[in-house]
């Protein structure tokens, strides 16, 4: 099956069965490893010809599976790939900001400017999103040693269009005085499961299948489920008003769902507060997980020993570190790198004049 369908005269870009990096959440800097991800189908209906049809964006089986990063084995080249390409994604956002707020506009630009912000404006005025079928599970056998337990987010599907005043589907054109959107929300639960059992390791289609049929739905409820929050279903209207004023607010909101329901027992409870120990557990070993011996080497060394010589060097190391970072070494290291990056900087920025080199 072909993974891309493209049509360049019909605006319209279709991605299918994707599947998700272990590294795909880094950058939230979350203490959890991708186990299974996959994306069932993304489409995308840009009319570049004719921007009087509103855009679209269709998300279907979204299903991703992670697990706690301590229980992950460790593998230095691996770890060290994954903070570098993190370093690399905000170190692009935040020269990407930089380079915006330092543009020079010009009496040119600024009437480009302003047709661009034309197309923009009816763009984003009638873009339309449809979600069907996501599902994000949480599994941790760490946590609570003998009593494995599951945490999960479910949504059936979600979609929000332009409408008009009247609350009737239109197209909006860029000089409206009021926006008004309207958004629909089916069976969106969040549940927790103790002592449950995993589901990692299925075949692709047989994964797919178990994550879709885990959906709580109003004609097919999961009864399995131990929900925090029962299956909500409802609409949302918004008002999003151009022009405010002490009256007028800039976004109106109303919602309407036929029932909000929390629980928590006395398990689940109980395996929250492992968690969270859980979590701040590990911001603590990511610090020493590089010196943490491997278990060859407690094999070998001795339990005892192997421990005690992570101890010493875990505090002998930071009180190096300490002493290097005020180093003059240390100062005129930072300072070479620094006049190295700058160097590079410039030559990276567009329209940026090369030398001979």
């Amino acid at each position: 099956m072909n993974q891309v369908n493209y049509g360049i005269s019909s605006g319209s870009l279709t991605l299918r069965n994707l599947r998700l990096k272990r590294e795909a959440l880094d950058k939230f800097r979350l203490p959890v490893d991708v186990v299974e991800g996959t994306l069932g189908r993304l489409q995308l209906n840009i009319p570049w010809r004719n921007f009087s049809t509103p855009m679209k964006a269709e998300i279907d089986d979204l299903f991703l599976l992670v697990n706690p990063a301590a229980s992950s084995k460790y593998d230095p080249a691996d770890d060290e790939k994954r903070a570098q390409a993190a370093k690399q994604e905000r170190l692009r956002t935040a020269e990407t900001l930089q380079i915006q707020e330092q543009a020079q506009v010009n009496e040119d630009s600024l009437k480009n400017q302003g047709f661009v912000d034309t197309i923009l404006a009816k763009i984003i005025n009638n873009f339309q999103v449809t979600v069907k079928n996501i599902h994000i599970r949480y599994e941790d056998s760490v946590s609570v040693p003998g009593h494995p337990f599951a945490a999960g987010i479910t949504l059936s599907g979600f979609t929000i269009i332009s409408v008009d005043g009247n609350w009737e589907k239109a197209f909006i054109p860029s000089t409206a005085g009021a926006i008004h959107k309207l958004a629909e929300l089916h069976s969106f639960a969040v549940y927790f499961n103790t002592d449950s059992e995993s589901i990692r390791g299925l075949p692709p289609q047989q994964s797919a299948d178990k994550f879709r049929s885990l959906i709580s739905t109003e004609e097919n409820p999961v009864n399995e489920h131990q929900f925090i929050l029962k299956p909500v279903s409802g609409k949302g209207k918004i008002t999003m008003n151009n022009t405010i004023s002490d009256r007028v607010p800039k976004f109106d909101v109303e919602l309407d769902f036929e029932e909000i329901s929390f629980l928590l027992d006395n398990h689940q409870y109980r395996d929250v507060i492992s968690m969270v120990d859980m979590y701040h557990f590990f911001l603590r070993n990511q610090q020493y997980r590089k010196i943490r011996p491997t278990e060859e080497q407690i094999t070998e060394m001795g339990r005892a020993k192997a421990l005690w010589k992570f101890a010493r060097e875990a505090v002998v190391g930071q009180v190096h570190e300490k002493h290097r970072e005020w180093s003059w070494a240390h100062f005129a290291e930072r300072r070479a790198d620094r006049k190295r990056y700058v160097l590079l900087y410039k030559k990276k920025l567009p329209g940026a004049l090369q030398g001979p080199d």
